[in-house]
């Protein structure tokens, strides 16, 4: 698979798209999950209501196999179904299956549309990484440079959440290639709410030099508290630590990059992403499209063992978005590089 160019990438606002929907006449095919946690239908909830029916919409549900009688799957389940949309069936670790589905539904609404522009609609707010890293290029191929595709997070209430953390297991490359030398490393480690599982990985790095990132508080004083007061001993041990927009994701992607570029200065740069998967998203991506040489971005799963218990994450109310063009299979056809811009990420 092509690594994205994210043509025309900006950020998207929710409540303006929804304001444009009813001056529009666009095919859309909206793409989300059925799970566990209450946020699985909030977009699509908050959605339903403006958005015209079938032919003119089109769903693709994939309900997890994974925990399929847990928490709020069967409400969300019987929200789907409500309007008429059915599931299919998917385990959250067969990443394969699910891409197959979404390119056999994107062909499919390309055909039905014809001559007509397409907007394609993501909500990855529940979906492992595994599946949504891997849509933007599959998506940006699969479109014609008439469509557009926009990804929709809704943002959880972990405030009151008690995690039990999952841990740690394998560490997978998803992006770049490490040099087989180094004269030094940076490691980028990014930061969530589960506080042991980020000591975890601290400790598998071992880095010599670590950068911390995590989202910005975007106004919230009790989250950008609890930040402080989790990591306070990691964010003392590193050399620099960024916060970095969730809420603008061409601003966080852009940042992100430069971090890559600068640090790659002194030598490799290893990204480890976790924390808000907007984050993850702009991290693995910013790797991918870069290819900068030394530049690798890890991923690392949860252990789930049999004490594995879920957790029922629900939403704010708040959903970020972003957006980019079709690529139509024709590469870097008539776009310009994308701008290295100022920085803007703090440290």
């Amino acid at each position: 698979m092509r690594s994205p160019q994210l043509r025309r990438l900006q950020t998207a606002s929710f409540s303006q798209w929804k304001e444009s929907i009813a001056r529009s006449d666009y095919r859309r095919l909206c793409i989300t999950v059925s799970g566990y946690e209450a946020r699985a239908r909030h977009w699509a909830e908050s959605s339903v209501g403006v958005l015209p029916g079938a032919p003119a919409t089109e769903w693709l549900v994939a309900g997890f196999t994974d925990f399929d009688g847990k928490l709020s799957r069967q409400e969300n389940d019987r929200f789907y179904k409500s309007m008429g949309v059915g599931t299919v069936s998917c385990s959250s670790r067969q990443k394969e299956s699910f891409l197959e589905s979404v390119k056999e539904a994107v062909r499919l609404a390309i055909e039905r549309a014809g001559s007509s522009s397409i907007e394609v609609h993501v909500d990855y707010s529940c979906m492992p990484r595994l599946w949504y890293c891997r849509l933007p290029g599959l998506l940006e191929q699969a479109l014609r440079i008439e469509d557009r595709v926009f990804f929709w997070y809704s943002r959880g209430d972990y405030l009151n959440v008690k995690y039990r953390t999952a841990g740690t297991s394998d560490f997978e490359v998803f992006a770049g290639k490490p040099s087989l030398s180094p004269r030094f490393r940076t490691h980028l480690l990014g930061l969530g709410f589960d506080r042991i599982r980020s000591l975890s990985i601290w400790s598998v790095l071992d880095p010599q030099q670590l950068v911390c990132f995590y989202p910005d508080a975007m106004g919230d004083e009790d989250y950008a508290a609890k930040m402080a007061s989790e990591y306070a001993d990691i964010f003392a041990r590193a050399s620099f630590t960024c916060r970095l927009p969730m809420q603008f994701f061409d601003s966080a992607y852009s940042q992100l990059r430069d971090l890559i570029r600068d640090f790659g200065t002194l030598g490799d740069v290893v990204l480890v992403p976790d924390g808000p998967k907007p984050l993850v998203l702009a991290s693995s991506l910013a790797t991918l499209t870069l290819k900068t040489p030394g530049a690798v971005c890890f991923h690392v799963s949860r252990r789930r063992t049999r004490e594995f218990t879920p957790v029922d994450v629900r939403a704010t109310g708040s959903v970020l978005g972003f957006s980019f063009r079709g690529a139509g299979g024709e590469g870097t056809r008539d776009d310009p590089p994308l701008p290295r811009e100022p920085r803007g990420y703090t440290i």
